[in-house]
């Protein structure tokens, strides 16, 4: 009986959450001309500056090789932030951030709901960015 709780809860997921490559273009970019502002979910300030390139791309790294899914009917709880990432001080995307690693069929700590995508990626935001 228990594998068959297991088999229908998988299945469920699975028919919610289908796997989606999505690329964004600014994962190729120099790290020079990238940029990212951290700020809490609700608070529309100035936030925190990342400036560290060999953070930024440590990050950049992460998103480029990360597997996504796309949400589907997946009801996410509200991340604790924002990371808006610009380049050449255009925003090119922001991605609510979790604190902590969520598991969604994949596992990661990144949704980008303008694109109803879930993004594996581990990266870690330092706490000094997340005032």
């Amino acid at each position: 009986m228990f594998k068959k709780v297991i088999f229908l809860v998988l299945l469920i997921m699975i028919s919610g959450c289908s796997a989606k490559e999505y690329t964004y273009d600014f994962v190729n970019e120099n790290s020079k001309d990238v940029s990212i502002v951290v700020r809490k979910w609700d608070d529309e300030g100035k936030g925190n500056r990342i400036k560290n390139k060999r953070l930024i791309n440590k990050f950049l790294k992460s998103i480029k090789s990360a597997s996504n899914i796309s949400t589907g009917n997946i009801d996410f709880p509200t991340p604790g932030y924002k990371v808006s990432v610009f380049t050449n001080n255009k925003k090119k995307v922001v991605f609510g951030y979790y604190t902590e690693e969520k598991d969604y069929g994949i596992v990661g700590r990144y949704v980008d709901y303008e694109n109803s995508i879930f993004i594996g990626s581990d990266f870690k935001i330092p706490n000094k960015y997340l005032d």
